[in-house]
């Protein structure tokens, strides 16, 4: 497909982006997605993102996916990309989905953070996942965001994290530029639950 926009949530935008993403919050509310209850108006947290990337197909008036630039949720200064990543199964295919969020979203979610001076960024998915499959995940997000950000690469830290103090252990990918690594300073446990 390569009919698409996107447009930041936060800015100006046409009128029909807005309802087409809250007809979205709405079917996912209505969904058996695991983690439905992450898609509300309150969960979503939208005034905890500095960025907040709607991708919609003009012709069909849908969203595609959207995914947001999540700051000041920690008492450390880091951000999260592609935070509340979700994406239509009405657009699921195994390159749209994905390149999409990462060479559009993502890309434009790393810019506005380096704009605002948040130079340590993560990702990372609350969904159990094999280690290798993250691995490459890591890997594929990275090629896709070089093709138009050509300093950053996302690595893939050996162990789970808290990322939300309940806590939610979680795998990280850190986004590094220019080779420019930090320590991490989430909560870790290892990979054998301690």
């Amino acid at each position: 497909m390569n009919n698409y926009e996107f447009y930041e949530l936060k800015k100006d935008h046409p009128h029909w982006v807005n309802t087409a993403f809250q007809n979205s919050l709405a079917d996912i509310a209505n969904s058996n997605h695991q983690l439905k209850n992450n898609y509300s108006l309150k969960e979503l947290k939208l005034d905890k993102m500095a960025s907040f990337i709607v991708v919609v197909n003009p012709d069909e008036k849908d969203v595609i996916c959207f995914s947001g630039l999540q700051i000041n949720s920690w008492e450390y200064p880091i951000a999260r990309i592609s935070s509340r990543h979700w994406f239509s199964d009405k657009y699921t295919s195994k390159y749209l989905r994905k390149r999409i969020n990462w060479k559009v979203c993502v890309v434009e979610q790393i810019k506005v953070a380096i704009e605002q001076g948040h130079n340590k960024m993560f990702f990372s998915t609350e969904l159990s996942v094999l280690n290798k499959i993250f691995d490459l995940q890591c890997s594929r997000s990275t090629t896709a965001i070089n093709t138009i950000i050509p300093n950053v690469k996302i690595v893939p830290l050996d162990n789970h994290y808290d990322t939300t103090g309940k806590p939610s252990w979680q795998r990280i990918g850190q986004v590094i530029i220019d080779n420019k690594g930090w320590d991490f300073p989430l909560t870790e446990r290892s990979n054998n639950g301690n």
